[in-house]
């Protein structure tokens, strides 16, 4: 008999413990985060920070619209709240996952990259996380190039010529006949709805090659501006698909003053082959046959749409990699200002 009464007592102590499953906070929806991966605001309004995981605690910061972050514990029942404890661009505190029945965040299901280099020269600032595997940049302000027509900019190359970024005044687009280009950035922008890549003006590359493939277009959040990204390929023959692609983010600081743009190469997109296809029956046309364009563009569409519905991990390294570099981006306009004047003025 006395044994029977220390197994339920056993019992009763240890059913609140089951009870405080990590997906079963009260009166909110079940959670979908998990500790150690990463994790976004849902597009709209943006999540307060605060100090502890209360109402009453001290806001130490927020999350915007689409901003990823890490997780790092919770979630903590209190309030009516899922509260989970994350770190943005550095700022740590507590912020909830769901408000009047809808989630506020949501998991992205990538594993949080190991801590890599940082960045912060030219009036440009951000962090390199290692599973990208380029290395640090080097930079310059560069004048109008002659052979594309590139204005006056910011212009960091990545090690080993793995990748672009361009800080581009806008007046510098007014000043060089590129104002229509800005303005469908700015239209886009207002809107980033996935979709959108075709919108986004191939000369904001200053490269002389055309875009194909090109899909899986979103909004991301960088420090002081927005930016829509997608996959493409970068091409200057008629080529078929394989799996080398490039990532491509075109942005705007929220003061109006700088264009961002940026192409990381080294993407794969692993639904593809390694080399491309041997044969397809339009790449026998000469590129002056009428049937030839309308065939490669269906194909490419076709393929674009493939990209759209690819997993995860059909991508190499996840594309939530380079979104979060773009979120870890910081452009001081004042400070680029001031460089690009000082760099402007002939030495008296």
């Amino acid at each position: 008999m006395f044994y029977r009464f220390i197994v339920l007592m056993l019992l009763l102590i240890a059913s609140p413990v089951i009870a405080q499953d990590a997906a079963t906070c009260p009166d909110t929806l079940p959670s979908r985060l998990v500790v150690g991966e990463l994790a976004q605001v849902t597009p709209g309004d943006g999540n307060n920070l605060r100090d502890t995981p209360s109402r009453s605690g001290q806001r130490v910061g927020s999350i915007p619209g689409i901003g990823i972050f890490t997780v790092l514990d919770g979630p903590t029942c209190a309030d009516g709240f899922a509260w989970w404890q994350v770190d943005y661009n550095g700022t740590q505190g507590w912020t909830v996952e769901a408000v009047e029945g809808e989630y506020a965040l949501e998991p992205l299901g990538v594993p949080v990259p190991d801590a890599g280099l940082t960045y912060d020269d030219f009036g440009v600032s951000f962090t390199l996380n290692s599973e990208l595997g380029v290395e640090i940049i080097e930079g310059e302000v560069a004048e109008v190039s002659p052979m594309t027509g590139a204005p006056r900019r910011v212009y960091l190359v990545f090690g080993d010529s793995l990748g672009v970024m361009q800080v581009i005044p806008t007046a510098s687009f007014n000043e060089s006949g590129y104002r229509e280009l800005l303005n469908t950035l700015r239209t886009v922008l207002a809107d980033p709805q996935p979709g959108r890549e075709d919108e986004i003006a191939e000369r904001l590359l200053f490269a002389p090659a055309a875009q194909v493939a090109r899909s899986r277009g979103r909004a991301v959040r960088f420090d002081g501006g927005l930016a829509y990204r997608y996959v493409g390929r970068i091409e200057q023959n008629t080529l078929p698909i394989h799996q080398r692609f490039d990532y491509l983010a075109f942005g705007l600081t929220d003061d109006g003053q700088y264009v961002l743009t940026f192409r990381l190469f080294g993407l794969k997109v692993l639904i593809f082959p390694e080399q491309p296809e041997d044969y397809l029956p339009f790449f026998s046309l000469d590129l002056d046959d009428p049937e030839f364009f309308p065939a490669y563009d269906a194909y490419m569409a076709e393929k674009g749409a493939l990209i759209d519905a690819a997993a995860i991990t059909d991508f190499d390294p996840y594309l939530e990699l380079f979104d979060l570099f773009i979120n870890s981006i910081h452009i001081d306009s004042d400070a680029i200002t001031a460089m690009m004047q000082t760099e402007a003025t002939p030495d008296s």
